[in-house]
């Protein structure tokens, strides 16, 4: 899909591990700063299974999306919930530098496993 370049359009990533967990609270922190930052939020991907899985459906779908569209910004209100694995993170990171997109984590709760300067906006 083709977007206005003065856009700021992004994507959102959601997870959780159990049906128990409640995704709302990641779900405002990030449509709150979509907002006071000016993104157009143009879609959202919800996977409720564990992290470790790097084959969930929406995730996969969240690294065609980043794919099908170059030059925009994949947001996730923690970057744990992108996965608990060294390989998801690895992943979409490859995916968004290759297709020019922003990989923005509005908290990174983990430490040790990746740069995490490349996730937080400067």
């Amino acid at each position: 899909m083709c977007y206005n370049h003065y856009m700021k359009v992004a994507a959102a990533y959601f997870r959780c591990s159990t049906k128990e967990e409640d995704i709302a609270r990641q779900v405002s922190k990030v449509h709150a700063y979509t907002s006071t930052n000016e993104y157009t939020l143009v879609k959202e991907f919800f996977d409720k299974e564990s992290g470790a899985n790097p084959d969930r459906e929406q995730f996969l779908n969240l690294q065609k999306w980043v794919s099908e569209n170059p030059n925009t910004t994949v947001i996730v209100a923690e970057l744990d919930r992108l996965s608990r694995g060294l390989e998801g993170y690895v992943a979409i990171k490859s995916t968004c530098d290759t297709h020019n997109v922003t990989l923005r984590a509005l908290n990174v709760p983990v430490t040790g496993v990746v740069d995490t300067d490349d996730f937080l906006e400067g």
